[in-house]
């Protein structure tokens, strides 16, 4: 981080609304739901920052085995919405999206890709017509997406955040904000049941100054995360760090 960094860190979920400031609504991926996220807002305190994961709608194909979760799918032909593209079907939906998660407040709306996906010209489309005022967008590209640096790149510099696990790889644009997920440390995409060591802690921090951004959010995604979100806090107060 800069001179001046500042490190929020939370998890990727609704739980333990006490115990962190910062939190990823997970929900809103599988099937966002107007009476889960008015009962989330009213359990957080003042001074909650929430993080909203897209809907699914926008990111995955209709034919992918995570639209099986949704009691009730969008009424929208399927083959103008997912995979990121900037279609009036896709659009109608997101505007849905951003009235439905109102409540909330979110300072971020991450987007994450399936590992198989591949993307394509229209992506900058999509993420230039969802970005908007008071709020900052940002996706998790994974697998295939990096066969396409071009279009990746031209996306990040949009002003979207490049949202990584920086133990898998690190951001290609580095923003003043910088938002990392941490999915556990292994082979492949994920290692959830991985419990992070002060070590980890050590590399990730050292990683971030190399950065220099000025306000990095870590989310914990794995099965530790409660426990490693607070021991990393901890961590950071240490190591002299504004940290909350």
């Amino acid at each position: 981080m800069g001179p001046a960094g500042e490190v929020l860190v939370g998890i990727c979920s609704s739980r333990y609304l006490d115990r962190f400031k910062v939190h990823e609504l997970q929900d809103t991926f599988y099937e966002p739901s107007h009476d889960r996220i008015g009962a989330v807002a009213r359990r957080a305190g003042p001074g909650h920052v929430f993080s909203v994961k897209a809907w699914q709608v926008f990111t995955h194909s209709p034919n992918s085995p995570t639209w099986r979760r949704m009691r009730r799918p969008p009424d929208a032909p399927r083959g103008e919405i997912g995979g990121l593209m900037p279609t009036e079907a896709n659009l109608a939906l997101w505007g849905q999206f951003l009235e439905l998660t109102r409540p909330l407040a979110p300072r971020f709306y991450i987007f994450q890709t399936p590992p198989t996906f591949t993307p394509h010209e229209g992506v900058p489309d999509f993420f230039r017509s969802v970005m908007g005022d008071g709020y900052m967008v940002g996706w998790e590209p994974r697998g295939r997406a990096y066969e396409r640096p071009d279009i990746l790149r031209r996306t990040f510099d949009l002003g979207v955040i490049h949202v990584v696990d920086p133990f898998r790889r690190g951001p290609m644009v580095v923003r003043d904000v910088q938002y990392v997920r941490l999915h556990g440390v292994g082979p492949g995409e994920a290692n959830y049941g991985y419990k992070y060591t002060r070590g980890d802690f050590d590399r990730l921090l050292d990683m971030a100054e190399g950065w220099g951004a000025e306000t990095l959010y870590v989310l914990f995604n794995n099965v530790h995360m409660a426990r490693d979100a607070a021991e990393f806090r901890e961590h950071c107060a240490a190591r002299g760090l504004r940290c909350g």
